[in-house]
C-alpha cells in the first residue's frame, strides 16, 4: 500500500509541475499528500515514521496555504505541534513558534475560537515558566481574537461528507471518506 501511495504522490507532483497552476492538480496533490501523511501516522510504527510524517505535514501545510485554506493549514500544523514536547528546550522553542503560526492561520481563516484555545495553551506554559512579557503578548492576542468573535460577522459554515467508491477514482482516493 505504501508503494502505491508513493507512486500516486509522485504522479501528482509530475502533473503539478506540468500544469504550474493552482487548480484541480493542486487539489489532487493535496489529497494524495494527506493520504500519504495519514498512512505514515496511522500504519507505520518506527522511529523514522515521525520524521517522514513531519515532512509531509510541512508539505501539506504549504499546499493548504497556497490554496488559501488557512484553517486547514492550522489544523495540519497542529499535528506537528503535537509531536513536540514542552520539556525539551529546543522542541519547546519550535513548538512555541508553530503555535504562533497556528494562531495567525486561524485568525486569517476566521476560526478565532480555535485560536483562543491555542492562546490558552501558551498562557499556561508562559505562566508556569514565568515568561511574563510573552504572557502579556499572548493575552493581548487572545483579547484581539475574542473581540473579533464578538464584533465581526461570519457566514455560517457548511460541511460536506464526500466519499469516493469504485474503480474510477485514483488508488489513493478509492474507498475514502472526507
Amino acid at each position: 500500500k505504501l508503494l502505491t501511495l508513493l507512486i500516486s504522490y509522485r504522479n501528482e507532483l509530475k502533473a503539478k509541475n506540468v500544469q504550474k497552476t493552482i487548480g484541480e492538480s493542486n487539489v489532487s496533490l493535496l489529497v494524495s499528500t494527506f493520504t500519504l501523511l495519514r498512512f505514515y501516522r496511522d500504519e507505520i510504527d518506527c522511529l523514522n515514521s515521525k520524521t517522514i510524517m513531519l515532512r509531509y505535514v510541512d508539505k501539506l501545510t504549504s499546499l493548504q496555504v497556497a490554496l488559501g485554506n488557512f484553517n486547514e493549514a492550522a489544523f495540519t500544523l497542529m499535528l506537528h505541534a503535537e509531536q513536540l514536547s514542552w520539556s525539551n528546550v529546543n522542541e519547546a522553542h519550535r513548538k512555541e513558534i508553530i503555535c504562533e503560526t497556528i494562531i495567525n492561520y486561524f485568525d486569517r481563516g476566521q476560526c478565532w475560537e480555535e485560536g483562543v484555545k491555542i492562546c490558552a495553551q501558551l498562557q499556561k506554559i508562559y505562566q508556569q515558566n514565568f515568561k511574563y512579557s510573552k504572557l502579556s503578548q499572548i493575552l493581548k492576542r487572545n483579547a484581539e481574537l475574542l473581540d473579533k468573535i464578538i464584533s465581526q460577522h461570519r457566514p455560517e459554515s457548511e460541511y460536506f461528507r464526500v466519499s469516493f467508491y469504485g474503480q474510477r477514482f485514483p488508488s489513493f482516493l478509492r474507498n475514502s471518506t472526507f
